[in-house]
C-alpha cells in the first residue's frame, strides 16, 4: 500500500443521456479515513511511509464518531468503481476476535472487509456495531480508532450509465402521436383537428413530446455492493 494520495481536480464526465460520477483519483490510488471514539486525536500511518495518513476527530479524514457502545453509521466518500476496505486498528493483540461488524460483516484485527461500489454514488454508508467484550478486554471505549481505505477504480457500467440504443428518443426529439408515424398531431392540411365541441373545429395543438434522459439522483441511490473479505 505504498501509494500516496494525489489530489487532482474533480473530473466531470457524461455518457449520452446519463450522468456518471468519475473519481478524482486515478485507478489504484488510495485515500484514507478514520472513525471511532471521540478521543481519537492522532493519525494512522496506513501506507507504511512513517507519515500519518489520517488525523483523527475533527479533521478532514474523520468520517464518524461512534456512540458510547461503539455503534453508529460512517459515511465514506466514494465514486463508481471504488473499493472500500474497513480495517480494525483497535485491540490488535486479539487478532481473531470480532471487534465490530460493518454492514453485518465481521471485522477483526486480522481480517478486514472490502466493499466494491457499483453505482453512481458519492457517499457509501456503513453501519458499525461493536462486538461483545472478551472479559475486560476488547470492549469499545473513546480511544478506539479504526481505518477505512478507499482505492479508486474504473467506473462499473450499469444500465443507468450506458448510452441509449440508437432508436431511443433523444432530448428535443418528438414521439409520434398515436396512429401517426410522422410526429404530427393529425388533422387537415391547415393544421386543424376535429373536436366534438358542439360543431366547432379547434386548431390542433400539434404538441411535440420532449423526452428527457433519466437523471441520476446520486444522494437517493442505494449502493449495490459486492463484499469480499481480506486476510
Amino acid at each position: 500500500m505504498k501509494l500516496k494520495k494525489v489530489f487532482a481536480g474533480v473530473v466531470a464526465a457524461a455518457l449520452a443521456c446519463s450522468t456518471v460520477a468519475v473519481s478524482a483519483f486515478a485507478a489504484g490510488e488510495k485515500s484514507y479515513y478514520d472513525f471511532g471514539g471521540q478521543q481519537v486525536t492522532w493519525g494512522t500511518d496506513a501506507d507504511g511511509d512513517e507519515n500519518p495518513d489520517t488525523a483523527g476527530v475533527g479533521t478532514d479524514s474523520w468520517i464518524g464518531t461512534l456512540d458510547e457502545n461503539g455503534n453508529g453509521t460512517i459515511k465514506v466518500p466514494v465514486t463508481n468503481g471504488d473499493t472500500v476496505e474497513v480495517v480494525c486498528n483497535s485491540w490488535t493483540d486479539f487478532a481473531d476476535h470480532v471487534m465490530f461488524t460493518a454492514n453485518g460483516e465481521d471485522v477483526t484485527p486480522a481480517q478486514s472487509v472490502t466493499f466494491t461500489i457499483t453505482e453512481d454514488i458519492t457517499e457509501f454508508a456503513i453501519d458499525i456495531a461493536w462486538g461483545e467484550a472478551d472479559g475486560d478486554n476488547c470492549g469499545f471505549n473513546d480511544w478506539c480508532g479504526n481505518l477505512v481505505i478507499v482505492t479508486a477504480g474504473d467506473p462499473v457500467e450499469t444500465p443507468e450509465t450506458q448510452a441509449p440504443a440508437d432508436d431511443d428518443p433523444q432530448v428535443g426529439e418528438t414521439e409520434p402521436a398515436p396512429g401517426d408515424c410522422t410526429g404530427d398531431a393529425g388533422g387537415d392540411d391547415n393544421g386543424n383537428t376535429s373536436v366534438d365541441d358542439g360543431g366547432n373545429n379547434n386548431p390542433g395543438t400539434g404538441v411535440a413530446v420532449a423526452v428527457a434522459p433519466a437523471v441520476l439522483a446520486a444522494g437517493a441511490l442505494a449502493a449495490a455492493v459486492v463484499i469480499r473479505k481480506r486476510k
